[in-house]
C-alpha cells in the first residue's frame, strides 16, 4: 500500500505499526512512503529466532559479498527500492530474530543505501560472504525506515554435514564390480 498521507500518532504519540514513541519528533507529522499494517502474530513473528514467511512486500534478498562485509561494510539497495524509501538521510531499524540495530539510511546516495553503521548489524550477526539476506521493507517515512531482516546461512548445520558425511563414508566404502563373469 503506497500513500503520501500523513502518519497517524495515537494519543500515546506511537504508530499504529510498531507501537513505538516518536518523542522528539511529535511536533512533526512524517510523510508516509510506505507503511502497512501488521496483525498481533505478524508482530509476534517479528521476533521468532527462526525463518519465517514473507508476509508483505516489498523485499529484498541479497547474497552477502566481499564488498557487503569486512572491512568495506557497502549495503546498497537495487534502484526498484527508490520509490519506497526516503530521499534523505534517516535513521533506520533492522529487526532480526527479536532484536534491533539502529542503522542509518542514506537516501541522497545513488543508490540509496546504509551507512557505515551497518557495520554493527553484519558483526553481530558474524555475516559472512554467501550468507543470504531477506529486506522486508515495513515502513518508510520521512522520518523513519524499519525493514524486517532474515538471515540465510551458507553454511551446513551440523547435523546435516554430519549426514552428508556419514553417506559419503557408506558410498565410497561400497565397491561396483564392473566384471562380467559370465
Amino acid at each position: 500500500m503506497l500513500s503520501s498521507a500523513k502518519t497517524h500518532l495515537d494519543e500515546h504519540g506511537t504508530t499504529p505499526l510498531l507501537g513505538e514513541p516518536f518523542h522528539d519528533l511529535m511536533d512533526s507529522s512524517p510523510t508516509v512512503i510506505y507503511s502497512r499494517t501488521l496483525t498481533a502474530t505478524a508482530m509476534a513473528d517479528l521476533d521468532k529466532e527462526e525463518i519465517t514467511p514473507i508476509v508483505g512486500e516489498p523485499f529484498y534478498d541479497l547474497v552477502l559479498s566481499k564488498s557487503n562485509i569486512h572491512p568495506v561494510y557497502d549495503m546498497s539497495f537495487p534502484p526498484a527500492l527508490d520509490s519506497l524509501l526516503p530521499s534523505t538521510t534517516v535513521p533506520s531499524i533492522i529487526r532480526c530474530f527479536g532484536k534491533t540495530w539502529e542503522v542509518k539510511l542514506c537516501g541522497e546516495k545513488r543508490p540509496k543505501g546504509f551507512d557505515y553503521s551497518w557495520r554493527k548489524f553484519v558483526d553481530d550477526s558474524n555475516l559472512v560472504a554467501g550468507d543470504a539476506l531477506i529486506f522486508e521493507l515495513l515502513e518508510s517515512t520521512s522520518i523513519k525506515v524499519v525493514f524486517k531482516v532474515q538471515i540465510l546461512r551458507c553454511t551446513i548445520p551440523p547435523e546435516l554435514q554430519e549426514l552428508i558425511n556419514k553417506r559419503r563414508a557408506e558410498s565410497e566404502s561400497m565397491t561396483i564390480d564392473d566384471d562380467d563373469d559370465e
